[in-house]
């Protein structure tokens, strides 16, 4: 009966700590005091309890445990306050191979594990135990080129962002190698960069990496280097207005026969591709045509004359860049009468030619002039007196609409085969015939009437002329059957 009483008390003692229904304040509590040495179990009021292992806590400190056990059939709580002198006190240790430690007097330098006996509290034999782990580290070196714009680069969990060398150290699950060392040689390749300053002027194209630009800014291109990085190209453009500034040189008189006409400028700011000459109307009616083309880099302009007449022309030059007028000038170009107007004759005489024969000119005045200085009383349509071999000889000429201008000159040439002075005989009749050898000299009439034929030798010879006065045509006929006709004027 008292067997199975106590069995009920339990029970309900049991059930009683899973479905609680007494408050603290009804039991009693009894208190007792225990001092052990390390173990598994440990058996109180007939139970038994599990202790901690504390094979960590130090061997020269208690672990003090509280155990507590409810008997709810007596309304009793005990209470037992439980001091617990360590059994074991196990470390772990770790060295670097060719390190060591010193246990206990002993020199370990080996994985292992270690044990020392002692008895520090209530006597209770215990132990020290070192588990020992020597390390034998693996390092992995390793070299790594990038480029700059692969930056920031993580590498085991560290961002990377320059040129360097880095090490990365990481546990490693092995029998006998406990940890992994990484080297990197890490080694940035910057990123290449130009930078090209550029001028254009308005109306200008710039090619720049395969692409045409026209206005100003800042434009960049993204290339591939021979490195495998990139390569960033900067073109600073300026567009620059096309201010264009001309000087027109001092501009030549040309004959009015003169194939090339020249004009000289220099483009001293701006730029000029193209030149176009509009001539005014008196300019259109003496034959000059609208014409354009493409300006020379020296400024030297040259067109093609086709036939302008002689006098003072106005032209309007207009210069062009990509089609865009830049400037515009006027200027006057002067085209003297062609010496071909007039003829030298002999050694002594220069005559105009007549209408027919002078490209269409009437002249009705006449001034000659020598080396460009005018020459007293000569204002005939023809010079007589003897012409200087070298000399230039030009005529201010007169037509009869009222037009003036001077004639291109003519320079004097020695005739120097057969010389007949002069062509213009005054009363004393006589003229002077200069020959290389012997000639027959025949004298006619303007109509052709046979006046007189005389032999003469070669050298200088006098030669009598015929009295009336008149236009006379003299033959001279050499021994070699040269021939000349000179015209003859007695007065």
């Amino acid at each position: 009966m008292i067997r199975r009483a106590l069995y009920t008390c339990l029970l309900l003692l049991i059930v009683g700590i899973v479905h609680a229904n007494y408050t603290e304040s009804s039991y009693t509590v009894e208190v007792s005091y225990d001092t052990i040495c390390w173990q598994p179990n440990y058996s109180f009021k007939g139970a038994t309890f599990i202790l901690p292992n504390i094979n960590t806590h130090p061997l020269d400190s208690f672990l003090n445990v509280i155990i507590e056990y409810r008997d709810k059939c007596a309304c009793k709580k005990y209470k037992l306050k439980l001091a617990i002198a360590p059994g074991n006190y196990v470390q772990y240790d770790t060295i670097t191979s060719g390190d060591f430690v010193i246990f206990y007097g002993d020199t370990l330098t080996e994985t292992g594990v270690y044990s020392e006996p002692m008895r520090v509290l209530h006597n209770c034999e215990s132990h020290h135990i070192l588990y020992l782990t020597v390390q034998n580290p693996i390092t992995i070196e390793d070299t790594l080129v990038i480029c700059e714009n692969d930056l920031p680069y993580t590498w085991h969990g560290t961002i990377l962002e320059q040129t360097g060398i880095y090490v990365y150290t990481e546990p490693f699950r092995g029998t006998s190698v406990d940890s992994l060392t990484h080297i990197l040689h890490l080694d940035v390749l910057p990123t290449i960069r130009t930078s090209q300053d550029t001028t254009i002027l308005h109306g200008d194209t710039c090619f720049w990496s395969g692409k045409y630009y026209t206005e100003t800014g800042v434009y960049a291109d993204t290339l591939q280097s021979a490195t495998g990085c990139d390569s960033i190209s900067i073109l600073n453009l300026l567009v620059k207005p096309n201010i264009v500034s001309v000087e027109i040189l001092d501009i030549p008189v040309h004959c009015a026969d003169d194939s090339i006409i020249e004009i000289n400028m220099i483009i001293q700011t701006g730029k000029v591709d193209a030149l176009s000459i509009t001539p005014d109307s008196m300019a259109r009616d003496a034959g000059f045509k609208d014409t354009t083309i493409v300006m020379p880099e020296d400024g030297a302009i040259l067109l093609r004359n086709d036939g302008v007449r002689a006098g003072n022309y106005n032209v309007v030059l207009t210069g062009l860049y990509h089609h865009t007028k830049v400037f515009s000038e006027e200027i006057t170009l002067t085209f003297l009468y062609p010496s071909t107007v007039m003829e030298q004759k002999w050694n002594d005489v220069i005559i105009l030619l007549t209408h027919d024969y002078n490209g269409g000119y009437d002249f009705i005045a006449f001034q000659w002039y020598k080396d460009g200085n005018i020459l007293p009383n000569e204002t005939n349509h023809y010079l007589n007196q003897p012409l200087e071999v070298g000399a230039e000889y030009s005529v201010l000429l007169t037509e009869a609409e009222g037009n003036q201008m001077m004639s291109c000159p003519i320079i004097a040439s020695e005739h120097s085969d057969i010389s007949l002075y002069p062509t213009i005989i005054d009363k004393k009749r006589i003229m002077q015939c200069t020959i290389s050898e012997p000639a027959d000299i025949y004298i006619y009439t303007i109509t052709g009437e046979l006046v007189e034929h005389i032999k003469v030798a070669s050298g200088e010879n006098n030669i009598g002329v015929p009295y009336a006065t008149g236009m006379y045509i003299v033959k001279i006929i050499t021994q070699s059957t040269i021939r000349r006709d000179i015209k003859i004027l007695l007065l």
